[in-house]
């Protein structure tokens, strides 16, 4: 037997967040459309005017800064970079971590750093080698001495804080007891 589905209208509007939104997505369907019956281009028009409502995808105007008047070779890099933060470093702080493997070599980078300073070139290169961390976290390791500043970066201190194929292990705990041996 085929079902009965009752849509109804509560006396009061959903509380506003996702519910509401959702809410309002559905009138509006029903509005447009005045459906007997749900077919699939409904859901696809309802999940884009809810997901439309929720989160803003282009709020760094990605299009209208970068791609609009691309053709003309008008390009807003510089303001477009320092408008949006991929990375948002008020929950966050990048770490450069120890890493050696092939040709990857953090450390002669890191000495680089230290003694000649933040260059572009050195910059770009050490960015495969940072590792993001909440802030609670950057604070405690930065408490305990396992992390230092160097130009500006923070750049890990104890040998065991970063280990290949594990990551960072913020646990002293379970660090390794023979790279404490001299």
């Amino acid at each position: 037997r085929i079902g009965k589905v009752v849509v109804f209208q509560p006396p009061k509007p959903s509380p506003i967040g996702l519910l509401r939104k959702g809410e309002d997505a559905a009138k509006s369907i029903f509005k447009l459309h005045a459906p007997r019956e749900l077919q699939p281009f409904l859901y696809t028009e309802y999940f884009k005017q809810f997901y439309g409502s929720v989160n803003d995808f282009d709020k760094p105007k990605f299009q209208k800064r970068l791609v609009s008047e691309s053709e003309e070779f008008k390009f807003q890099f510089r303001t477009f970079a320092q408008d949006i933060k991929l990375i948002d470093d008020t929950v966050q702080k990048s770490i450069i971590v120890w890493y050696k493997r092939g040709k990857g070599n953090s450390l002669e980078l890191i000495d680089y750093l230290r003694n000649k300073g933040p260059e572009r070139w050195i910059i770009r290169k050490l960015q495969r080698f940072i590792v993001n961390v909440p802030m609670s976290l950057f604070y405690k390791l930065r408490d305990e001495n396992h992390i230092e500043e160097v130009n500006g970066y923070w750049v890990q201190k104890s040998t065991g804080l970063y280990k290949l194929g594990k990551g960072l292990l913020a646990d002293s705990s379970k660090w390794d007891t023979e790279l404490f041996i001299v």
